[in-house]
């Protein structure tokens, strides 16, 4: 269903340095018209990222993209909440709604600045757990055609 093999390698290959067992790593579900979905529909990153990968979604393909940081006075910044995400790709419907999973790990790598480093050290010392997301994202076929219209 959310492309359990691909979940499990990528949460199993992102939080191996903390010692976790998979089978107790907590993950979210955030289904469409949630708020944080509504969020991200909305966000211009991920309408480029659409639009940029739009070959890859009408092959069924998965992709990856980083969400643009932005002005520290912007009220969302989905940048700060999940970096770079894999989509995977659950094709079109039989209405050609577009079906979507936006996967993340919570997790601090080494060697990506001051700020990850210190929530590194955290997760280390057990202050903070890894977990990962799964937001369940359909795209009706008139909200794809205007996304796309915008190249």
């Amino acid at each position: 269903m959310y492309h359990k093999e691909h979940i499990e390698n990528k949460v199993q290959e992102q939080l191996k340095d903390f010692g976790y067992n998979l089978n107790e790593i907590e993950g979210r579900i955030y289904h469409d018209n949630s708020a944080p979905i509504k969020r991200i529909k909305n966000d211009d990153s991920f309408k480029e990222a659409l639009i940029k990968n739009k070959d890859k979604i009408l092959n069924g393909e998965n992709f990856t993209t980083r969400f643009k940081k932005k002005s520290p006075l912007k009220t969302s910044n989905l940048h700060n909440a999940f970096g770079s995400v894999d989509f995977l790709n659950s094709g079109m419907d039989n209405d050609a709604n577009l079906h979507l999973y936006m996967f993340d790990t919570y997790d601090f790598n080494a060697n990506e600045g001051p700020l990850v480093e210190a929530g590194r050290r955290q997760m280390l010392k057990g202050n903070l757990k890894g977990n990962f997301s799964i937001c369940d994202i359909v795209l009706t076929k008139d909200e794809l055609d205007k996304i796309w219209s915008k190249k």
